[in-house]
């Protein structure tokens, strides 16, 4: 398979989306048991590709705080297997989004 072949698979549109834009949790902890159930919940129902909407931060008060989070818990996922890879999603065509992170599961 040609380069620009993989990297066209890899950009299939999410089968689900999960947008952590005015959820409240109590501490980050419950964050990171979030994104992984939600991880869990799509590989058990087959989906290959979800996408996380983490915002990039540009509002914090002091600075990204789900972001970086949910960005060392893809890489420990992925290490691990549990995930197949993760990138930070295009912005429809305009480059990079970096609030957004598209999951291959």
């Amino acid at each position: 398979m040609k380069r620009r072949q993989k990297i066209n698979k890899y950009e299939q549109r999410p089968e689900e989306e999960i947008d952590f834009h005015d959820m409240y949790f109590d501490n980050l902890s419950q964050v990171e048991q979030f994104a992984h159930k939600k991880i869990k919940e799509s590989k058990a129902k087959n989906m290959r590709f979800i996408r996380f909407i983490v915002g990039k931060g540009i509002h914090s008060k002091n600075g990204p705080v789900i972001k970086p989070l949910i960005i060392r818990l893809l890489d420990a996922l992925e290490t691990r297997g549990e995930i197949r890879s993760h990138k930070f999603d295009s912005a429809y065509g305009t480059g990079q989004n970096t609030g957004s992170i598209l999951i291959k599961l």
